[in-house]
């Protein structure tokens, strides 16, 4: 049961952060400041926290692709490297828990 709940919350919350970031197309820069910035407690942060942030980040990716703005690609790239990094820290979670 807890994992129904579970995994019907996290589809809740990845729709709903999808939805505020299509809505939000003016502030992706505090998205992106905002995502990016757990670069730093990715360690101290649980799977969860880490897949809510690479949805999160997957949402604005879209956002910033949609842009014909050349300073935007930048943020692209930028985006990729922090999205990367969570899914990497969460391969680490999942090694550390089979072990």
């Amino acid at each position: 049961m807890k994992k129904i709940v579970f995994i019907w919350a996290l589809s809740f919350l990845f729709i709903w952060n999808g939805s505020l970031l299509c809505a939000a197309d003016d502030n992706w820069r505090d998205d992106f400041d905002r995502i990016c910035a757990q670069t730093g407690s990715a360690g101290k942060l649980s799977k969860e926290e880490l897949s809510s942030l690479i949805a999160e980040s997957d949402g604005l990716l879209k956002i910033i692709k949609s842009s014909d703005d050349p300073e935007e690609k930048i943020y692209l790239i930028r985006l990729k490297k922090c999205r990367n990094f969570f899914i990497f820290m969460q391969g680490i979670a999942k090694s550390s828990e089979d072990n």
